[in-house]
């Protein structure tokens, strides 16, 4: 049973640890651009299927930034030439987050959400 409790434990902070760190990036992320989808770069999986990473274009004082999504997806509800808002560090341009897509968002919770309930169950079934 402790080792089903570690694993509720290890969820449960890869939750809370990615939650916190989002949060930290939307705190710093206060200005807004308009970003255009360039492409989508696709990568292989495992399974011969593919990942699709948005790469974003947006201009911020006069300077082009081009960026290639960390957040892949098997498919996208934007396309290829669509523009979408982003928040930016202004600071650093090359530090965004797009407030649409709320993938981070849901693993987090989702990672907590296992974190907690996975020991709570194995407690009550006494496996």
């Amino acid at each position: 049973m402790a080792i089903k409790i570690i694993i509720g434990l290890v969820f449960f902070s890869f939750g809370l640890f990615n939650l916190l760190a989002y949060m930290k990036l939307t705190k710093n992320c206060p200005s807004t651009a308009d970003a255009t989808i360039i492409e989508f770069k696709k990568v292989p999986t495992r399974r011969a299927m593919y990942t699709y990473y948005p790469v974003y274009s947006y201009t911020v004082d006069g300077v082009e930034h081009t960026i290639k999504s960390k957040t892949g997806k098997s498919s996208w509800k934007f396309h290829v030439g669509d523009i979408i808002q982003l928040k930016y560090n202004p600071n650093n341009p090359n530090i965004y987050y797009v407030p649409s897509d709320k993938t981070r968002y849901l693993i987090s919770f989702g990672a907590i959400a296992i974190g907690v309930i996975f020991p709570i169950v194995t407690i009550m079934l006494g496996n």
